[in-house]
């Protein structure tokens, strides 16, 4: 069986004092939950700085060789709406002192989980919704791109994949069509896409914990809460055929 742990929006500071809450419940899922995976969807910086980053780095280490992020909105800059090509590099660079040697841009990041119970292997996907703009009308809103899309479609198309089971995880909020701060502009092509061609589907940036089933055809689309204010996190356990979901309290 694999168990994967879902966590959202971080937003480390560059002062340990500011990342109490955060680092606290960290170290309790690393003692509570010592073989879990963990997926991080993203603004897992406040502003993008060097500082936040390597306060990051330091409380994601015990973590290393189980941990998979995406980028949200406050990554690629200062507030969440302006674009900074030097936070794109630092996030690539924890990208990379966590052992991934991939970026994200146009492609989606894959990962493939076995275990001796899911030989055909767990996909993991990996998407980037934050938007490189430096207009600050953008208003923290995301987009999956038409690029990223097209190779997404491909990777969930691929017949050498089909028969396995598949997580998406992004930070956007997929189907909140009508929101001005925030939303995915790609959002209902993105959903169509995904529709019934995976199991789960993985984001954060609301700061809101949500869960719904059979939504789209997809088993399950998971929302988290932001790491420092939540109380609860979702496991998400696959084994064979069976996926499941439960809630675990943390705090």
């Amino acid at each position: 069986m694999l168990n994967i742990l879902h966590l959202s929006d971080p937003h480390f500071h560059s002062s340990w004092e500011d990342n109490k809450e955060v680092t606290a419940k960290l170290e309790y899922i690393g003692n509570e939950f010592p073989d879990h995976k963990l997926i991080v969807t993203g603004d897992i910086v406040d502003d993008g700085y060097g500082a936040q980053y390597r306060r990051a780095l330091e409380a994601f280490q015990p973590f290393i060789g189980r941990i998979f992020i995406c980028p949200g909105n406050h990554d690629f800059g200062r507030k969440g709406n302006l674009y900074s090509k030097n936070c794109v590099n630092r996030f690539d660079k924890l990208m990379y002192d966590l052992g991934h040697r991939q970026k994200y841009g146009s492609h989606p990041i894959v990962h493939v989980l076995k275990d001796e119970d899911n030989t055909r292997g767990i996909m993991l996907i990996g998407l980037s919704s934050a938007i490189r703009s430096k207009d600050p009308f953008d208003f923290a809103c995301g987009r999956i791109g038409w690029l990223q899309r097209r190779r997404l479609d491909r990777i969930l198309m691929n017949p050498e994949t089909i028969g396995m089971r598949k997580i998406v995880y992004f930070h956007h909020h997929p189907f909140e069509w009508f929101s001005f701060f925030g939303q995915m502009l790609d959002a209902r092509k993105l959903i169509r896409l995904l529709s019934a061609k995976c199991e789960v589907v993985l984001f954060g940036h609301k700061h809101k914990s949500d869960m719904w089933t059979k939504y789209n055809y997809i088993d399950y689309i998971l929302s988290a809460a932001d790491l420092r204010r939540t109380k609860m996190i979702r496991e998400i356990s696959v084994d064979k055929e069976v996926i499941s979901v439960q809630e675990h309290s943390i705090g």
